[in-house]
């Protein structure tokens, strides 16, 4: 439960303040994390399925990719376009 009530935090924070980057783009990111922890597939890499290290989800709570597959196929946490053959 305590991942979920971090993505929250964030998500609410993001609401109030906003920050340098896109806020909309973050806040549907942040939501689509929320959906995962409910579904019970957060901190899994959606290419290879091994857990996201913990440092990566603290750094970027919206990564969907490991550190492995986000170099592998230039899907580094902070970027968000589609997955391969997704």
């Amino acid at each position: 439960m305590f991942i979920k009530e971090f993505l929250e935090q964030a998500e609410e924070q993001l609401e109030l303040f906003g920050n340098n980057d896109d806020p909309k783009k973050n806040l549907r990111q942040l939501k689509k994390a929320i959906r995962e922890v409910d579904r019970g597939t957060y901190g899994r890499c959606q290419i290879c399925k091994k857990p996201i290290s913990a440092d990566d989800l603290l750094e970027y709570p919206h990564t969907t990719t490991c550190h492995e597959c986000g170099f592998k196929y230039d899907r580094f946490p902070w970027v968000t376009s589609k997955l391969p053959n997704s």
